[in-house]
Formats: C-alpha cells, structure tokens, sequence
C-alpha cells in the first residue's frame, strides 16, 4: 500500500451484480387480500449522519429547501415521499436482486480519439448546404486541396477574427508551402480577402477547438478549397448514429442540455436562426497562448446549412462524419450485453423481481412509432409520505456554494469494467478500458455492478470536496441549501398486500442495520440509507429507527379477528431466508462496506487528485487547483502498450475487500511553466 500522503480513495466503488436476479413470479395483485398477505403502516424516524441535499425551488434568488405547509401558516421542510421511495426501492433493488429498473440497455459510450499517422486519411472537409427535418445531411459541398497554416500569422493577414464557415479568396502566388507532416501540407499565406459566399476557388476555413494543444505549439488551422457547387450525399445509417451519438457526448452539448432542455426543441429553436444569428449563438471563442484565435462552431448532434464537417466517403456514401479531425469514435457491445439478462428491467405484470412486485413496474421499453399501445404496467404496494424535518423550515441553514460535479463515465473501464487481470490490451491499437476491440470479441467484459458512493463525513478535508475552489468556473458552480448534520425526520410508509418475507424486504431497505452488519468496529458503525443528491460529495447518510405501528390480515382489517403477532425482526428473518445463498454471500457483504458510515477513511475520498495531500493541506490556490486536475491518472491507468513503459490498468479495488484496500496511488499533474 502507498503512503497515504500520495494515495486517495474513489467515491464511488461498486456493489456486485448476482449471477442471477431474484426469482421472478407473478405479484398478488390487487382485487384482494388474500391468505398470507398483509397492510400495515410503518412509522420511520431517521437522523441526518450527514449533509443532506434535496433541491427545493428558489426565492428571492437563493435556493430553499422542499416544504409543505404545516401548522398555523409556517412552511416545514421536507424530503419528499418520492425521494424516499426512490432511495428504498434502489436499496432494495440491491438486496433482493430486483431489476435494473433505472438502466439504458442501448448506452455506448465515446472516446477522444489519439493522434497517429492515419487520423487524416481520405478526410474531406464538406459545407452542409441542405439537411432533412432531423438535421442530417443531404446535401455538401466536397472540397478539395486541404492545407493547414498559422492561425495566429492568418489573423494578421486578414486584419480580423476567424471564425469556421469563413470564406477567403487567396491568390495562390500568396500562399507558400513550408512541409507536410503527417500528411498535412503546411503554407505561409501573405494575403487573403474575406467574401461572403462560398464560390469555386475560394477556400473555405474551419477552426477547431484548442483542446489539449501544448502551449509552445503552433495553433494551425484547416482551409479547403471550394468547388463548383453542391452535391447530394448519401450518410450512412451507422456513420450518422456514430455522429449523434459522439455529439451528444461532447462537452457543449452536455452544457446546452442542462440550459436548453428537450433536444428536439433546441434543434427547432436553431434551424430557425439566420445566419447572423448563427455567428453570435452557434459559435465559440477559441483563446490559445494567450491569442484569440478566432470563433469554432458549437457541436451538435444534427446539422445545419452552414455547418462545416470532415468526412470520409467510400463507394460514393458518407462513412464518418466529425467536427475535428481528433475527435470521438464510439465504443462497441452496448451496456445491455453487459449484465445478467436475468437483470434487465421487468417487462410483464405477470412475471415481475421481487422489486417490481413490491414497488410497482412500468414497461419502459422504447417502441416502433405504428406499434399499438398496451398496458404492461403494475401498481406498487408501497405508500410513501414525505419526509417531515422536525423544527426546520424551508430558508433554515446556509446556502453552500457546491463544487461542480461532471457526468458519470461508465467508458471509463478501468472502474466500471469486470477486467479480471487483464492490465494491457492484447494489440498495440487498443486501449484496454475501452469498450470493445479485442477484449470483448468473444464475450463482452461485464459492468462491476450496481455504482454505490462511500457513505463518509469528510470532517478534516480543508476544503472539503463539496466546496467551490477559486479556480472553478461560476458558470459550472451552483448553489444548495442543505439539511445539516444531526437534522431529525420522521413519516410514515403503509403497505398492502405484501407477504411476510416482501415486508421484511421492504422494513430491510428502510433500516438497512436490521439486515446488515457493520463492516466496521470502530466507535460509531451506523449502516445508513443513501437518500438525496451530492452523495460524491458524502452527502446523503441517513440513519433511520422503525416501529410498526399496525400490521392486519384480511380478517383483523375487515373482521373480528386480532391482529396477526408478526415482528420486525421476524420479517427480516423471513426476507434473509427467502434471499438466493449467492446474493447474501457476494452482495451483501460489498452492501454493507458501503453502507456504513466511515468504514473507510473519509479524510482520503476524492476524485483522482493530481497532486499530493500535503500539497492540498497548504491551501495555496495553485496547489488545490492542481489537486483538481486528475487528467494524469486516467491517462495513466488507461492499459495501454507504449514504445516505451506501458500504462497498465489500474482498477478499482473491489468494496468488499476492506478499508486498507481502497487506496489507489495519486498520479501527480504537470507543473505549469514557473508554478512553484
């Protein structure tokens, strides 16, 4: 093990998929209730381990808390019972071996693409001059006689900015060849005139993004020479799937969505945009070494008149679409080959996980547009309330300014793949924590399982991980106002039609230490519900208390007899025993690691830091900036064959392993030129 100064510990690891699910069968419906089965109502009192984040609404441009009214006019903040329910139902999901009820089966995910002597074959930059209704080409101007040249000398020369889609006319007696390197012919251009249509013999420029350049780099730029006119093309159904599904991947689309909304709307909402409008919305300054360089476009899953792409043709059909010529190519074998077929989500009410029968399930599944409608849903027996915090209301605690989180990367194979001892790819072109190449040729790698976050207090992290450092963005910062530490809640859940075992289940993924035992010794080993967002940040731990208030058969609830004697304890008694061997031996045990609070060391969970943890302790901004930067340790953990030494994989310890074994080595970042 490294020296904890240079090690760190993930916040998020994973709880093992069963090799099987849960035995499927049909639910008791819900026209009666029947021998065996029960309602009753459960009262849950839980205490805060930790911060908890629910997202209220805002007023008086400060986030408050969820609230209902309460008594006398006041407002008291709330969990609400959705909330709850989701967080039961995931945790019972986990335990019963349920249904990946919340899980894109189609997901593929995408990879920047490494530069080599290949990466500008056959590429042809193309002006889209006509697209159908979903933005996909029909139309392009091919161009032809790439070349690549100085940006910033360029600007000189046209005494203005650049932008993509910009047409120049240039002499060719001003323009030099300097060389060619990796198949691109570099020129000197010593004039050139901005025009504003695209006619034959003009050039046409795209800017690109400035991305991961070196500094001391020269920032070149692509022009194509224009032909006569447009022709129609045909784009290939893969190629175009590949395209969309790469934009979408890309970190301006992932932006727009959070401001824009529906996909649909935004591309209605931009087709309609003149091509001013187009300059100033669809466009992006590029900033290098301290230039402007000029304006990129914005990347977008579809197309526009005006949009300036690099494509590959062959036998006459487009193949490859991309905005840059280093750009993304997809993974291969969707998520959906890589689980448990027993685990795919519940399709028919009359054969449902133990999940879906207690919970409710509703097919999901996407279908053809002229396919007839049917009803394949089924109504939970669960009623949740909402979470009531005692003595708070909704403006109660400060307002945390939060550190951005980013979206989860489950192309990140090294963590989310089953690799076994795999650590280098089999070819030098392969990068083994990708998905797909020769490690999946005959069965696909499956995923670790389900992804759980460490439940954690990060009391002696200065700052903690959840703060917002100088060096963040404020367009990526947001703010939350939080139930604090030791905040009380109480509710009520009731329940109808449940057997004995799926009400032990159910009592079980309320109070998950009825069923779980510590995976820790030390002073305070809750085993705590994770409820609310922020868990990357240790947020969510809630440490709940049951009582059974009332539990009825048919004939106490609607005859003379008396209730049925059935305890808390012998419910969960009768979930354990009703639980394949397999889940209880393999899945528990991970379950509960996570589950308890502090099992590992919650000074070291964070994402892979760039730098050491005496560095981070000095505070110096550049230091806790360079802390931030993790790039080094993907790059380097990736399983990949080099001419020299070799990036071998480096995975995630499994949870159950034990605290000791959740370190991994920090990678350190790059030191900037003249950072001390």
């Amino acid at each position: 093990m490294t020296r904890h100064d240079e090690a760190f510990i993930n916040p998020y690891t994973f709880v093992p998929f069963p090799s099987a699910g849960g035995v499927k069968a049909e639910p008791a419906g819900h026209d009666r209730l029947g021998p065996g089965h029960y309602s009753g109502r459960i009262t849950v009192s839980g205490t805060a381990r930790t911060a908890i984040m629910v997202r209220g609404s805002v007023e008086n441009d400060e986030p408050v808390l969820p609230w209902h009214p309460g008594a006398n006019g006041t407002r008291q903040a709330i969990v609400p019972g959705s909330g709850l329910a989701g967080a039961v139902r995931s945790l019972h999901e986990t335990l019963a071996g349920g249904c990946l009820r919340v899980f894109d089966h189609e997901f593929l995910p995408t990879y920047r693409d490494m530069a080599s002597r290949n990466s500008f074959d056959r590429l042809v930059m193309a002006l889209v001059t006509e697209v159908d209704g979903k933005g996909r080409p029909l139309a392009m101007i091919l161009c032809t006689d790439v070349v690549w040249t100085d940006a910033v000398d360029l600007q000189r020369v046209v005494r203005g900015p650049l932008h993509t889609g910009m047409v120049l006319d240039i002499d060719e007696r001003d323009m030099t060849a300097i060389g060619t390197d990796w198949g691109r012919e570099r020129v000197g251009i010593e004039a050139a005139t901005p025009r504003s249509d695209p006619v034959e013999g003009a050039w046409l420029v795209l800017v690109a993004d400035a991305g991961a350049r070196e500094q001391d780099e020269v920032f070149r730029i692509a022009l194509a020479r224009l032909p006569d006119g447009p022709e129609s093309v045909s784009v290939d159904d893969q190629a175009w799937t590949d395209y969309e599904r790469c934009a979408l991947d890309a970190e301006d689309m992932r932006q727009q969505r959070k401001d824009q909304g529906r996909l649909d709307a935004l591309r209605l909402k931009e087709a309609g945009y003149s091509t001013g409008q187009a300059l100033t919305e669809l466009m992006k300054d590029v900033r290098w070494n301290d230039h402007d360089i000029g304006r990129r476009q914005l990347v977008r899953p579809w197309a526009r008149p005006g949009t300036v792409l690099w494509v590959r043709r062959k036998d006459g059909e487009i193949t490859d679409l991309r905005p840059a010529v280093l750009w993304r190519h997809s993974g291969q074998r969707p998520a959906g080959e890589r689980v448990p077929e027993s685990l795919r989500a519940c399709r028919y009410p009359r054969d449902l996980c133990p999940s879906c029968r207690i919970f409710g399930s509703v097919d999901a599944q996407r279908r053809e547009e002229d396919d007839k409608a049917r009803q394949c849903s089924y109504a939970g027996h669960v009623r949740f309330t909402d979470l009531v915090a005692a003595k708070c209301a909704p403006t109660d605690g400060p307002v945390r300014p939060l550190a951005p989180l980013s979206s989860p990367r489950p192309g990140s194979g090294q963590f989310y793949l089953d690799n076994g001892n795999s650590v280098l790819p089999q070819r030098d072109n392969e990068v083994l924590r990708e998905w797909g190449g020769s490690a999946d040729s005959r069965q696909p790698r499956q995923l670790r399982g389900r992804k759980y976050y460490w439940s954690t207090r990060p009391a002696k992290q200065h700052p903690r991980r959840s703060d917002k450092r100088k060096h963040h963005s404020d367009e990526m910062v947001t703010s939350a106002r939080v139930f604090e530490h030791q905040q009380r809640f109480d509710t009520t859940v009731c329940f109808d039609g449940l057997t004995l075992p799926e009400l032990g289940g159910l009592l079980a993924a309320l109070q998950p230490a009825l069923l779980l035992t510590p995976a820790s010794s030390h002073r305070d080993p809750a085993v705590c519900l994770p409820i609310g967002g922020g868990k990357p940040f240790g947020f969510g731990a809630l440490e709940t208390r049951l009582t059974l208030d009332r539990i009825d058969s048919a004939g106490s609830r609607y005859g003379e007899e008396e209730p049925p004697d059935v305890t808390i304890e012998q419910a969960v008694e009768q979930f354990r025993t009703s639980i394949p061997e397999e889940i209880r031996d393999t899945v528990w045990p991970a379950l509960s690691a996570v589950l308890t609070l502090d099992h590992v060391d919650p000074d070291h969970v964070w994402y892979p830091p760039g730098a050491s943890w005496s560095e981070h302790h000095t505070g110096r901004p550049e230091a806790l900036e360079r802390f931030d930067r993790g790039y080094e340790f993907w790059k380097m953990s990736r399983g990949q064959r080099m001419q020299g030494p070799g990036r071998p994989l480096v995975p995630l310890p499994d949870a159950a392993a034990g605290a000791d074994q959740q370190y991994l080595k920090i990678v350190p970042a790059p030191k900037e030129k003249g950072a001390r």
